[in-house]
């Protein structure tokens, strides 16, 4: 996991990595916290994944949109205990039962407002606002397929999949879930 994750300060970022399909392997550095996903391949000066540029644009991530999207996720990170020395927690190994279904939903609206303002924005934002905390695995082989999407693989704490485990954690554990009504 990232430290910038784990901070207590506002976060700024979809977290999200762009990998190839090549031989190669790839090293994984922590997350920087930026707006642009980290591309862990070489690309050549200039390049942009082509339908889907290399990001969000600036319009999108100065959006309210973006802000409650950002505001929903530190909730989610808080409750779930992604604090400052928590950096080597495995996402898979979370306890989405902890969260409420309120601040669940919460990140599941923020989650549509940003697809939905990114859709008004248009370019490559709609793929972006659609897949954060998710590693995009594009062709790495070069030729006129070089950087097309292949593959999206989605974290443990993107909004569809927290929500999926969220529900089946809640049921599983309490046969119930929790509206907060």
């Amino acid at each position: 996991m990232t430290p910038v994750l784990c901070s207590t300060g506002a976060l700024h970022s979809l977290f999200q990595f762009v990998i190839a399909t090549t031989q190669e392997g790839a090293t994984w550095p922590p997350h920087v916290g930026g707006v642009a996903p980290q591309l862990l391949f070489n690309a050549p000066g200039g390049f942009s994944l082509p339908g889907v540029r290399n990001g969000p644009s600036s319009s999108l991530a100065s959006s309210t949109a973006w802000s409650q999207l950002m505001t929903a996720f530190r909730e989610i990170c808080d409750a779930l205990g992604l604090r400052p020395g928590a950096e080597s927690t495995w996402l898979s190994g979370l306890d989405p039962s902890v969260l409420t279904a309120a601040a669940v939903r919460r990140l599941v609206s923020a989650h549509r407002a940003l697809v939905r303002e990114a859709d008004v924005i248009g370019g490559g934002d709609r793929f972006w606002a659609s897949y954060p905390f998710s590693v995009v695995v594009v062709e790495g082989n070069q030729g006129a397929e070089f950087g097309q999407v292949q593959a999206v693989f989605l974290s443990p704490l993107h909004p569809v999949r927290l929500a999926w485990a969220f529900c089946v954690a809640a049921l599983g554990r309490r046969n119930r879930i929790d509206d907060g009504s």
